[in-house]
């Protein structure tokens, strides 16, 4: 059985929106600060902070497709809750005490 993860992010690193997938940006403190990636828009929802506070979710084995304008590469999740550790446990305990 595979497990969901959620990463918290803040709604400005959202590039672009579609009606299917959201544009994220990568932290710009983390090793792909220059990267994005698609992510589809039903797995990211509003988690508070007056709408600034976002989750994406994922289950375990997901491949993320990390893009430039000129380069692309697949990474796994474990880079990207690497990538997004601070920016998740910062929002994280605002989220907690939002609600």
């Amino acid at each position: 059985m595979k497990m969901w993860n959620k990463i918290y992010f803040n709604k400005q690193s959202i590039k672009k929106e579609t009606d299917t997938a959201i544009l994220i940006n990568m932290p710009s403190k983390s090793d792909y600060a220059n990267y994005s990636f698609w992510h589809p828009a039903k797995l990211v929802r509003e988690e508070g902070g007056k709408g600034y506070f976002l989750s994406f979710s994922f289950t375990d084995g997901w491949t993320f497709k990390l893009k430039t304008k000129t380069r692309e590469l697949n990474v796994n999740q474990d880079v990207i809750i690497k990538a997004f550790e601070s920016v998740h446990e910062e929002i994280s305990s605002g989220v907690k005490k939002d609600r």
